[in-house]
């Protein structure tokens, strides 16, 4: 008795419904995989950063503004968004919840360098840093990252500051677009 080599063996496909049990098992695999690869392209394709018009918080006008991507982070009870505005003027981390000023500990850090603090809160929700913004701009078109460490009240008992981080990639191309655009919008 000689042994078969099945890869000599070719058959005549003699029922097309054996290849059709063949596609129903590999359709959804076929289907899935771009629709995957497409998901991933598109969280690439987001911006870290976007010229906008919105809000200024410290003037109350309309204006283009630099934006950043929206993180979310803890506030201590739940989820808060947190967004940086940019103007030529001012930097603001915008958030969903309630700012606690009162440890004087809130502040930006690019990528490990030293803290940039501020005490001043706009509204309830707002934290600026208007001091020497050339320098943070600056620091921001060098670096990777920056952190905001931002307090929320009420978190009782008080625990810590926590950390929003937003990726520095594309800042620069991005800021180069504000000086065209910086006037208010009537």
């Amino acid at each position: 008795m000689t042994a078969v080599n099945w890869r000599d063996v070719k058959q005549p496909i003699r029922y097309p419904w054996q290849w059709f049990k063949h596609c129903i098992v590999l359709l959804p695999a076929l289907l899935l995989a771009p629709a995957g690869a497409l998901a991933q392209q598109a969280n690439a394709a987001i911006p870290n950063w976007t010229l906008a018009t919105v809000k200024n918080p410290l003037t109350q006008q309309e204006e283009c503004m630099l934006q950043s991507a929206k993180v979310s982070i803890s506030d201590g009870y739940g989820e808060a968004d947190v967004t940086l505005l940019i103007s030529e003027r001012d930097l603001a981390a915008v958030t969903t919840s309630t700012i606690d000023a009162s440890f004087n500990d809130l502040r930006l850090v690019i990528d490990e360098g030293n803290p940039i603090q501020t005490k001043q809160v706009v509204g309830e929700k707002t934290v600026v840093f208007e001091q020497d913004m050339a320098a943070i701009v600056a620091q921001f078109k060098k670096g990777y990252a920056v952190k905001v460490y931002l307090r929320f009240w009420p978190t009782w008992p008080a625990t810590e500051s926590f950390p929003a981080q937003f990726s520095l990639r594309g800042f620069t191309k991005a800021y180069e677009g504000l000086a065209n655009c910086h006037a208010p919008v009537q």
